[in-house]
């Protein structure tokens, strides 16, 4: 079945396209319904920013002070560079990510929270800032503090930790930051939360699970901790520049936020079943590569072609997810069960993200025919040694996870603040221009179930 366009709707920020269609993944099964949801920002970004005008820029002050006022006392902030790195880091995805903010508050906050988490991924996760508090401890503790809602105050009094205090105590000061924003924050704030627990619980559940024999956690966690970040980056924008989202973008984040489950078992693909097919590899991982000809093509039929891509992936994903239960099962029933729990609970057909960069301006969605002469749908696997962040770290492309510096091909794994399973990028240096004209007009496509 050729993809329906069924919806379309323009807003001052964003412009969706809704196409429908049938995807066949098994003869022998009902085709499921899926949707691809087209959007685009209405403003254009015209170039990368660089680190240098980053850093003259106010948000990277206004966040260098969020970090200062509430870091800048520990002492691996004062004897490194660490505050100014994770403050370039933060204004520069928010640079990227949300570069259409419709006012400065709302980018400020954005910023404040990304690089706020960064911090708590350190603590937690690389341990970079080495507290003194076990991680099931610190886990429990900043969760308790995000979702109770009770006294902060007495909990940060009855913080011995001095990292963990100010964590909770800038957590405190964004929150209330976008309860000024938001309308009826109280409400919706579960939706930007949920990322957060997300993430806080897989590393529970990772910590917990440490001791299976033959399998170790740190992919999962990498992939995962980017994925529930993706979460929480696509529900704060919707909150910041909708509040209560109308009915088809609410879907369009849920989309997004059901990627998780995917991109933790592609990290683990290779360890576990090997994928050989189509597989290059490189000292930071292995990259299956698809291309798909697309010049001269209409939108519908270059749609048609990423449904067959599609349709190969989902049946490599129904074998791993196979596999993966098969390999803890015989590690005994109860962490059988509760990865078997875990992966139910987010299980989605939502495998495939593509973003498009177009070399030349176009007008928008309705464009006849796709310009590029080829696209390139890279599918990251068992990416072991990538940076942390949001960034991977491709080596040529992006040389600090820090600072992403971008250079002949450039590579951008953010749309809407999500790092991306399936980025479309173009192949031949030769046929960039120095810098990107239009670099997130192109179509962000996500595919869903249908229920």
């Amino acid at each position: 079945m050729t993809p329906q366009k069924v919806e379309e709707n323009v807003t001052p920020h964003f412009g969706i396209t809704r196409l429908k269609s049938d995807l066949h993944y098994d003869p022998a099964s009902t085709p499921i319904s899926i949707h691809f949801d087209q959007v685009t920002p209405a403003n254009v970004l015209q170039s990368f920013p660089e680190a240098s005008t980053i850093r003259e820029n106010n948000l990277f002050r206004d966040v260098e002070a969020f970090i200062g006022r509430h870091f800048g006392s520990q002492d691996v902030v004062k004897e490194t560079n660490y505050c100014d790195k994770i403050t370039l880091n933060g204004a520069t995805y928010t640079k990227l990510a949300y570069h259409f903010a419709s006012s400065y508050e709302k980018q400020v906050c954005f910023a404040m929270v990304h690089t706020w988490w960064w911090v708590l991924d350190d603590l937690i996760y690389t341990c970079a800032l080495k507290s003194t508090m076990g991680k099931m401890e610190i886990i429990d503790t900043i969760e308790k503090f995000i979702e109770t809602g009770g006294n902060q105050e007495e909990t940060l009094q009855a913080c011995s930790d001095p990292l963990l205090r100010s964590i909770l105590a800038s957590h405190a000061e964004f929150d209330a930051k976008l309860g000024g924003i938001v309308s009826d924050y109280s409400k919706v704030k579960h939706r930007f939360t949920k990322g957060l627990r997300l993430y806080l619980q897989s590393n529970a559940w990772a910590l917990m699970d440490s001791n299976l024999a033959g399998y170790s956690f740190d992919s999962f966690l990498h992939w995962r901790n980017i994925s529930c970040g993706a979460t929480g980056s696509n529900e704060l924008l919707m909150l910041l520049e909708n509040g209560n989202p109308p009915k088809y973008m609410l879907d369009h984040v849920i989309v997004k936020t059901l990627l998780d489950t995917t991109t933790t078992l592609f990290a683990i693909r290779n360890d576990i079943v090997g994928v050989r097919r189509d597989l290059a590899r490189n000292d930071t991982g292995g990259t299956v590569m698809y291309k798909i000809r697309v010049e001269g093509k209409s939108p519908d039929v270059a749609v048609q072609e990423m449904l067959s891509l599609h349709d190969k992936v989902t049946r490599d994903y129904i074998q791993l997810r196979k596999t993966v239960l098969t390999m803890f099962k015989n590690s005994g029933q109860d962490d059988f069960y509760k990865l078997r729990n875990y992966i139910e609970l987010l299980e989605r057909y939502g495998y495939a993200v593509t973003f498009f960069y177009f070399t030349t301006p176009r007008d928008g969605p309705e464009t006849d025919t796709l310009s590029d002469p080829y696209l390139y749908v890279r599918v990251q696997v068992a990416r072991k040694g990538s940076g942390e962040h949001g960034c991977s770290r491709t080596t040529g492309y992006v040389e600090d996870s820090y600072n992403p510096v971008f250079h002949e091909v450039y590579t951008y794994h953010y749309a809407f603040g999500e790092h991306l399973d399936f980025t479309v990028w173009e192949k031949e240096p030769a046929l960039m221009p120095d810098k990107v004209g239009v670099l997130i007009y192109g179509c962000l496509y996500s595919i869903a179930k249908i229920n």
